[in-house]
């Protein structure tokens, strides 16, 4: 997948049990530095579609779909 939409990203973000960029980025077989990506999670964050959890110290930040998230994948699958 060269390219990940905002739906692809909160889906992935849904099905991961920690989702991390670098997670998503692996479920997405995309790497984690794509600009594509990170234009796709700013695109869902925007939306609503996903919600970003504060990074404990030291570690990722993670995101979880939210219910506006899970509506639209699933109207999108």
């Amino acid at each position: 997948m060269g390219k990940p939409n905002r739906y692809e990203v909160a889906k992935a973000v849904g099905d991961l049990p920690s989702a991390t960029t670098a997670n998503v980025a692996e479920a997405l077989g995309v790497d984690a530095g794509n600009s594509n990506l990170e234009k796709a999670f700013e695109k869902a964050s925007q939306h609503g579609l996903i919600e970003q959890s504060a990074a404990a110290e030291g570690g990722d930040a993670t995101f979880a779909i939210s219910e506006k998230g899970k509506r639209k994948v699933a109207a999108n699958s």
